[in-house]
């Protein structure tokens, strides 16, 4: 889960100071000084495991996303892989989802926020003016702070699909300008 970028994981053993211990989520939030909680369950019947997470904003204590895994034991250690790309996957995405929520509700976003709004709107599909929004939010946020190396990629990434998907077919000027902004930036 810490590879999620931009994410902040606590150990698993401060976690555990928590379990078997009816503490409201708002509380666990405050307590850790972090904005969303990953709760689960393990369940075994059989030859069979189920695995229960939901992601939980602890601001407001609103579940934002909740997964049902259910595979066969028969290889503990290839099912715990898939469960982890998986979850790592829609947490990724759903992280970016919540963390472009909150930064649309900033009064002064910083170039972290403005670097969710950009990746939201790659998620939400190729279309050219998803595309050209989210390049948009990419550059206000290297604008705030050239060091941003995930606003960096991002605007690179937005370039790469516009040329990929035929949003533009002057690839030459789409990737000197991507050139331009990765020599300045000099992260």
């Amino acid at each position: 889960m810490s590879r999620i970028s931009g994410s902040f994981v606590i150990a698993r053993n401060t976690a555990f100071t928590y379990k078997g211990k009816h503490i409201d989520v708002k509380q666990i939030g405050r307590d850790l000084g972090v904005r969303y909680v990953l709760e689960g369950s393990v369940q075994r019947g059989g030859n069979r495991l189920r695995i229960n997470v939901q992601l939980i904003d602890a601001e407001t204590g609103n579940h934002l996303w909740a997964e049902r895994f259910d595979k066969p034991i028969s290889d503990l250690f290839d099912m715990q892989d898939e469960i982890v790309a998986r979850l790592a996957n829609q947490l990724g995405a759903q992280l970016i989802e919540a963390e472009a929520r909150r930064a649309q509700r900033a009064p002064l976003p910083d170039s972290m926020d403005l670097y969710f709004q950009g990746m939201v709107r790659l998620n939400k599909g190729h279309t050219p003016e998803g595309v050209a929004k989210a390049g948009h939010f990419f550059k206000k946020a290297l604008d705030l702070d050239p060091g941003n190396v995930e606003a960096l990629v991002g605007m690179v990434w937005a370039d790469v699909i516009s040329v990929g998907t035929y949003i533009t077919d002057d690839g030459d000027t789409v990737f000197a300008k991507s050139d331009r902004t990765l020599s300045a930036s000099r992260v």
